[in-house]
């Protein structure tokens, strides 16, 4: 019995014992992880191009394209064109009936010759009887001008080469002078006077912009801009700032104002109204150190950044100059290659989320653990072209 007794002691003792390892092995494997630390991302000064750009979005146009008119009223008598034509400047597109403007002006161009006559077949030597048929002279040959001009005006012609896109009269309708009004548009609406038809010069775009007030003191005339055609699969186009409207709009109580980009050579397969994203290339320092401008904050009036030193971080005071699109430049308090931090991992029971912008890298530096990674600033890729 004793034995037996023995036997079974030492059976228990060993299941203790297993179980007492499997416990620790247990705690060791899935209790006893050592602590989480801090991880940095960051990335590196480096010494580069920064550039600051200006996005507004607009609507392509014709920078000629105007509602022709007559310049006197009357009753159409031909039209010499149709919808879709190409035509030039100075080419005749339409009449109205002359009938009574060309014999006013045979009357006219009659009394000028009388009065020439007279003057040449003169007897008297008197001045003021001389005056007289000079001024006789300058009467008729104003009228006779004035009568020529209403009859130039019944002809309708463009002032530039283009294509027509409208015709709003047809033969025998009666119109008023008008004469030709350039169409400007301001955001989604046109403005300008209805005439007998449109002509647009399609070989000549640019894109109009509403630009707020924040933006537009950045922006001066000659500028180079980038210009994304939204409907042609993203397709750029070279462009300059060709105008800055003074005169700003109030809606909603935001303040904007328009800005013209001229578009360089621009592809054929642009059209009016098509919308455009334009970036504006407003200011570009070559050769400076930048950090990513999420690395760079405000504290008391003071900029700051945290570098890393040794693996731990350290606040610097630092001066700035230029905001890039991405990148600050650093004018002092940072050195090339310094490692500047942008953004911490803090440790949780899930291990997995972060502190503050977590895995993002600001600033177009490439994200690494401490001690590593580099990145240069800008956003605006230059345009090729002239």
């Amino acid at each position: 019995m004793k034995k037996i007794f023995n036997k079974l002691w030492k059976i228990i003792a060993s299941l203790v014992v297993v179980v007492a390892i499997a416990g620790v092995s247990i705690y060791y494997i899935f209790f006893n992880k050592p602590a989480a630390q801090i991880r940095y991302i960051t990335s590196q000064v480096v010494k580069g191009q920064i550039t600051q750009t200006v996005g507004a979005s607009g609507t392509i146009e014709s920078v000629h394209q105007k509602n022709l008119g007559f310049g006197v009223g009357g009753k159409i008598a031909q039209i010499d064109v149709k919808v879709g034509d190409g035509v030039k400047a100075g080419q005749q597109l339409a009449k109205l009936d002359t009938t009574n403007v060309d014999n006013t002006v045979a009357q006219s161009q009659s009394a000028l010759a009388q009065a020439w006559n007279n003057y040449n077949s003169r007897t008297t030597t008197n001045k003021y009887a001389v005056d007289n048929l000079l001024q006789q002279i300058n009467s008729a040959q104003a009228k006779a001008n004035q009568d020529i001009a209403s009859q130039q005006n019944a002809i309708l012609k463009s002032d530039f080469d283009g294509t027509i896109t409208k015709i709003s009269n047809q033969v025998g309708d009666s119109v008023s002078a008008s004469g030709n009004t350039s169409i400007t548009t301001s955001g989604s609406t046109s403005t300008a006077s209805s005439g007998v038809m449109t002509v647009v010069d399609f070989s000549s775009l640019q894109v109009r912009l509403t630009v707020p007030e924040s933006d537009v003191v950045k922006i001066k005339t000659g500028q180079i801009t980038q210009v994304i055609i939204d409907a042609l699969s993203g397709k750029q186009q070279v462009g300059k700032v060709a105008s800055v409207n003074n005169l700003g709009t109030i809606t909603s109580n935001v303040v904007s104002y328009d800005v013209v980009i001229a578009l360089d050579k621009p592809d054929p397969d642009i059209k009016p109204s098509m919308n455009a994203t334009v970036s504006i290339l407003v200011e570009t320092k070559d050769n400076i150190l930048s950090a990513p401008s999420g690395a760079v904050k405000t504290v008391g009036g003071q900029k700051t950044v945290q570098i890393l030193v040794g693996g731990q971080p350290q606040t610097v005071t630092v001066e700035t100059g230029l905001i890039g699109d991405s990148n600050t430049e650093i004018t002092s308090g940072l050195n090339e290659g310094d490692n500047v931090i942008t953004s911490t991992i803090r440790p949780t029971t899930s291990n997995t989320s972060s502190a503050g912008a977590g895995l993002l890298n600001l600033g177009g530096g490439t994200a690494s653990r401490a001690g590593g990674g580099a990145g240069t600033g800008g956003g605006f890729t230059r345009p090729t072209g002239n």
